[in-house]
């Protein structure tokens, strides 16, 4: 699990975010939000990283909660941080029903890998070095 792919990933299917490349940054990644046109790089400053900072992770918890109508949980155990997104209704997604859990050393990784399960990003896609 690359942090940089899961950034990219979770900006662009869980945030909805424009994702374009910004050649004066390292990586040249930049996200854009779509409400406000805010603009979180990659390399640089200010830096969006949720899947090794809690704060911004905390934002995919509230992006899951308002617009896709999930619940979660968060628990340590013996093997690490699980965070897991609960759908109960609503849309007619076939992949959603059920519970989408991700699990990691860190939490803000383990939410941001429950997230992706939990809008249907193929494992392919989020084990992608």
């Amino acid at each position: 699990m690359n942090p940089t792919t899961i950034n990219r990933l979770v900006a662009e299917r869980v945030m909805g975010w424009t994702v374009s490349e910004d050649p004066r940054c390292e990586p040249p990644l930049m996200y854009r939000e779509k409400r406000d046109g805010t603009i979180w790089y990659a390399g640089g400053c200010p830096l969006w990283n949720p899947a090794l900072d809690m704060n911004q992770a905390m934002e995919v918890l509230d992006k899951m909660s308002t617009t896709t109508k999930e619940t979660w949980t968060l628990f340590y155990c013996s093997t690490g941080a699980v965070a897991e997104f609960h759908y109960e209704g609503g849309r007619e997604v076939p992949w959603k029903f059920g519970v989408h859990t991700g699990e990691s050393e860190n939490m803000s990784t383990a939410i941001c890998l429950a997230a992706l399960r939990a809008v249907g990003v193929p494992e392919e896609e989020v084990n992608r070095e």
